[in-house]
Order: structure tokens, then sequence, then C-alpha cells
């Protein structure tokens, strides 16, 4: 669904009376209040998180001697009709900014201040990452932009760590670090700074030293040296939820992360920033002044447009939607050569395997199996799929560039046994959810996990894209085919579509 926010309609009439002028200023109230919005329902526009328009003239033809409700029919379906025309537009053009995710959105201001480019504030403005009452953005606006959108930062992070870290001063990375510490739901309790091994659960493993290095990484030195305790821990969930998700909720992971002394590897002085543009989908945009725009988003009720009867502009604001594997020190993409990411999405015949993103979410099974390769072997065992499988290696967390040999390697009895017995509950944890949308959860559910899907990994994000006509009432009322969201154990949002 597609939202488009006004902020102001400027039109200018030729050859009316002052009669007629005020009949079309009727009409332009009911474009703004409803009919716009519904002509705008009916069309395609673009899956994206923002498609941003500076402004949008459109000239249009009227006969004053019509019924106010048909002058504004017709007048919201010529807008329509070239707002869609506008945005198939794909050449250079320096007044539209295509965000297709959010977290584009994000990393494009964080890169751009880190460099001092202004150029598209007009569009984060419109986006709504940039309040229009701040004036230049600096590091302040960056700090709220992050703390408010917490799951978006792991993907920032690995996308343009260089930019993030000229950006923030030390302050700056305590709040975002205690703001992702809240949306990955750790309390302050959960967390031991002891490093007796006797607390640990016997399905807690040693978090790998060259993970801790990572970790560490994430953070400058200098703020993990200035750091109180509880500071330090918010610090570390932030580094393991970047280098580490599905370590992010373990105390002693934490804790481990915490009790390294140096920060081997890592630069005390401020890095120097990466590429200043982040990964939008259009041209780069130049900007004299600051101007409204047209825009269209996601979801989100738009606010009334507040009709002019003064010159046939149209501006207005984007909003945020209700709405990615180890990658830190991914090269940042420029946005003026338009293209995509050079990776291919995946594919698999087994896309069905990424529903049980719940379900390891819900038993807590990340936790339980902390290692990508685990998780593999046991989505694997739960649904006959090979642990190789693209849709199983997402679903599992595998980094991009996985090592396979870990997936045959030889396991004991007591390890083949725990794998077993988690795979039996995602099975019944499946089968559970059937049961209470009305299908029977017994019998093979081969037909839940054989369906074609187009898997987008990105630092922060993954899209599973299925075929329309493989929407089943089944999957919808079981819940299983609804967006995961912010995954925690996977650090990034998952968004399943069916087009």
């Amino acid at each position: 669904m597609a939202v488009l926010e006004i902020d102001r309609i400027h039109a200018r009439y030729l050859h009316a009376d002052t009669s007629a002028a005020q009949h079309l200023d009727r009409a332009l109230r009911s474009v703004a209040e409803e009919d716009l919005a519904a002509e705008v329902a009916v069309r395609v526009l673009p899956q994206a998180h923002a498609v941003c328009l500076r402004t949008l003239d459109v000239r249009v033809e009227l006969d004053p001697g019509l019924v106010t409700a048909s002058l504004s029919r017709r007048w919201a379906d010529a807008i329509a009709a070239a707002l869609v025309e506008r945005v198939a537009a794909t050449g250079d053009d320096d007044d539209m900014v295509v965000y297709r995710r959010e977290v584009d959105l994000v990393v494009d201001v964080v890169s751009s201040v880190a460099v001092g480019d202004h150029a598209r504030l007009w569009a984060w403005q419109q986006a709504g990452a940039i309040d229009r009452s701040g004036g230049w953005p600096g590091w302040p606006q960056v700090v709220t932009l992050l703390e408010r959108r917490p799951t978006l930062v792991p993907g920032v992070l690995r996308t343009a760590p260089s930019a993030v870290a000229s950006v923030l001063d030390d302050d700056g990375w305590r709040a975002i670090a205690r703001s992702v510490r809240t949306a990955v739901a750790v309390a302050p309790s959960d967390h031991a700074m002891s490093s007796d091994h006797a607390m640990r659960r016997p399905f807690e493993t040693a978090l790998d030293a060259d993970v801790v290095s990572a970790a560490r990484r994430v953070v400058p030195d200098r703020v993990w040296a200035g750091s109180t305790v509880e500071q330090a821990v918010d610090l570390a969930v932030l580094a393991l939820a970047c280098a580490a998700p599905a370590s992010s909720r373990d105390r002693h992971a934490v804790a481990r992360v915490v009790a390294v002394e140096a920060n081997t590897g890592a630069a005390s002085e401020r890095p120097e920033p990466a590429g200043h543009r982040g990964p939008i989908a259009e041209p780069r945009t130049r900007v004299s002044q600051l101007d409204g725009g047209i825009a269209t988003t996601s979801s989100v009720v738009p606010r009334p447009p507040l009709p002019s009867a003064a010159g046939s502009t149209t501006t207005g604001r984007a909003t945020e939607t209700a709405n990615e594997p180890d990658a830190l020190g991914v090269a940042v993409s420029d946005p003026s050569d338009g293209h995509e990411p050079d990776h291919e999405p995946a594919t698999s015949w087994f896309g069905g395997v990424m529903y049980l993103v719940h379900a390891i979410t819900a038993l807590d099974l990340a936790t339980e199996e902390p290692s990508w390769d685990g998780r593999a072997r046991v989505i694997a065992a739960a649904t006959g799929v090979a642990a190789d499988d693209a849709a199983v290696l997402v679903a599992a967390g595998a980094p991009p560039a996985p090592e396979l040999d870990r997936l045959h390697a030889a396991l004991d009895e007591a390890t083949i046994g725990r794998i077993d017995g988690m795979a039996r509950r995602l099975d019944a944890w499946v089968r559970e959810r059937l049961d209470r949308s009305g299908d029977s959860g017994s019998g093979d559910l081969a037909w839940v996990w054989r369906r074609h899907a187009t898997i987008e990994v990105e630092p922060g994000w993954i899209d599973a894209t299925f075929a329309l006509t493989d929407v089943d009432i089944r999957l919808r009322v079981a819940g299983l085919d609804l967006d995961p969201g912010y995954v925690w154990w996977l650090g990034q949002v998952v968004r399943f579509r069916h087009v």
C-alpha cells in the first residue's frame, strides 16, 4: 500500500472569473482531502520506502460548469496520472530520490552529514528523517535519527562504519547503544559481569576470540575507555548486535566483550569518512534552497494537505513505513550510478523455510544454538531441506560467504541429540500454529516449505519475495507469512513480499 502525503497544493487559475475561481477552490479542497488519495491508491507505484519529489507541476484543463464532485475527481485523476508518469521516469533527475528501504535513507543521511553534504536535505525532510525546523543537520540530529530507529543501527554500522564513527562523539555512541540494548530487550539485571562459569546454562557456548575482537572494533577505543560498566554493557550489546547478533542477549558473551582490556587492531583515532553517499536508487540531488516536495511511502496515515488559492505546484513530505549477515566494513555504494548492489539475490525452491524465523524467535532457539551452522542443521532436520539451501542459510543467519564445510563436520551423539530435539520443537511449533488456524497440522509439511522465493540480503535488511500465487490462507491465518520485522538474533529487519 502506498500513501501520499502533501504539504501544499498551489494552484493558479487561467481565464477564470471570481465565481469560477471560488468553485474551483471548493473542488481543490476535495482533491486535497480525499479524491487525490483515492486516485493514487488504485495506481501502481514503486515498492520503496520513500519516493521523494521536490515539486510536481501539472497543467489541467477543467470545465467550471461541472459540479464540484466531478471537478475534483478529474483534477485528482490528472495529478495522480502525472505523479505515476513522473515517478516512472528513471533518468538523470535533480528533483527525485528513491529510497528502497528505510535503512538506505538512514545510511544516506549519516554518510552525507559525515562529509558536510546536505544536497538531499529536502528529501530527508520529506522522508521524516530530519526535522524541517532543525536547520542544517549535524551530529545531534544523527544521534536522534539513530536513537529513534535502533533496529536499523546494526545495518547502518555495517554499511557505513567510518561515516558513523566520524559523526558520533562519545556520548552519541553511548546514546545509540542504550537504544539498541532496549530494542534487543536486554534488562540491566540480565548481564552479570562475573566470569563464574558455574552460572552458564548448558547450551551457552564460548564466544570465539575473533568474534570478540570484531565486536570490540565496532566501537572506537576511546568510547570503551571512558565508559562506566553499565555503559560498557550497552556498548557490548550494540557491538554484538553487529558482529554476532545471536549472542547479543547472552550475558556471558556480553561480559566477555566488556572484559577485553585492549581493542587490538582498532584505530584510536576517528577513521576517515567512507563514501559520502548512501545506497539509494536514483541520482544524487543538488538543492540550492529548502523547499517542499511530493512523496509516496509504504504506510502511515497522511496529514491533511492545506489548499492554497495562490498558484499548479504540489509539494509534500514522505513519512516512515510501519515497518543484514556479518558485513562490517561493506563499501557504501554511490547512488549517482543508479545501480543496485553487485551481488545477485539468492533463490530457493524451498522459500517457505524462511517462515521458521518466527518459530526460532518464539522458541528462543537462537539463544540455545547461537551458531549459524548449528541453526542450519536444526532447520534442515525439521524440514528435510538441504542445510546448504539458500533459504536455510539465510533463515539460519549465515554470513555472506559461509564456510559450508562447517555443515558437514562430524558431530558427537550428544550434539546430534540436541539438534534433533530442537528440530522436533520447531516442527511441533509449526503444526500447533496450523492447528490454531483450523488446518490439520498432521501429515507432511512439505507444502509449507516448497515455494519459490527470491531472497535479497543487505546490511540490516532481508527481503524474501514470493509469487502472488503462493499466498495461502492457511499460512496467513497461522501468521507464518506475516513480516517478522526486526529479528534480534539476525540483527536485521526481515520482510516477506508477494508480487
